[in-house]
């Protein structure tokens, strides 16, 4: 979508999600596309298409050309907007072409890496041998692993180049990999090269994260509130302990804390 006005402009294309529970029925005008621009070809050659797939892969094509025009649409709405764009939505399979422009993002204060979707699929073997399946595999890890560091690299680059201008970025929780996690330790990776929270008044789940990241370089001063009552994703709770272990204890630095909502964090709260 696409919200008028310079100042609060925001772009953001869902890509086409598959669950596996529903088909997707062909649409003539996306069929004409289609055979217009050899877009059967086109897919097929970079391997996201094949005769050999299951059926419910392959009525997946339609699908697979509305997302490849929403990304072209997206990056075609972006052109004339890159120094005021605020907020923007990355899918990672189109990822390599805003890192390349990432010194004309002058205004980017969130952005969100976008997956999973039918482009970074790779098709799997029907009837796979052992040898076709370790592959496979391979291939996957390899792919997902350098989008993955992508992320990482746009953050890097544009926290570089625009000092204090983003401030918050999400992960997607879930890649189509092997092990289906994002790894958690990429979401610190990240919001560590982001600037800390800016003299917190309070602290939920969805902040908690990023105050954890930057917790030494954060003023506490302001904080009087941390509520969790919505529970961390299981790798990040196991990853938080981990992180506030190796820092000196915080809350004797909320000196006007009043309301404290959350898990035991270990040895911190007895200090």
């Amino acid at each position: 979508m696409l919200y008028e006005g310079f100042e609060t402009t925001v772009f953001d294309i869902d890509p086409c999600y598959y669950d596996g529970s529903v088909t997707v029925s062909p649409d003539a005008s996306v069929e004409e596309y289609a055979a217009t621009h050899q877009l059967y070809e086109k897919y097929a050659a970079e391997g996201l298409l094949s005769d050999t797939l299951e059926r419910q892969w392959r009525d997946l094509f339609p699908c697979a050309i509305r997302m490849d025009l929403d990304q072209k649409l997206l990056w075609t709405l972006c052109q004339d907007h890159l120094g005021t764009i605020k907020e923007l939505s990355i899918p990672l399979s189109d990822i390599e072409r805003y890192i390349d422009h990432v010194h004309h993002f002058t205004s980017l204060s969130q952005v969100i890496f976008m997956t999973p979707n039918i482009f970074m699929m790779t098709p799997m073997p029907v009837h796979p041998s052992q040898e076709s399946w370790d592959q496979y595999v391979k291939e996957r890890t390899e792919r997902d692993s350098r989008l993955i560091r992508a992320m990482v690299h746009f953050v890097q680059q544009h926290t570089s180049i625009h000092n204090n201008v983003l401030r918050s970025a999400k992960v997607p929780r879930y890649l189509p990999t092997p092990s289906r996690n994002c790894p958690v330790d990429i979401l610190f990776e990240i919001l560590a090269l982001l600037p800390p929270l800016e003299n917190p008044g309070s602290i939920d789940t969805p902040n908690w994260c990023a105050l954890v990241a930057r917790l030494p370089d954060t003023n506490l001063t302001y904080l009087e509130t941390i509520d969790l009552t919505v529970a961390l994703d299981i790798e990040q709770a196991e990853m938080v302990p981990k992180l506030l272990s190796d820092q000196p204890p915080f809350l004797p630095r909320c000196r006007t804390l009043k309301r404290l909502v959350m898990d035991t964090l270990g040895p911190d709260m007895f200090h």
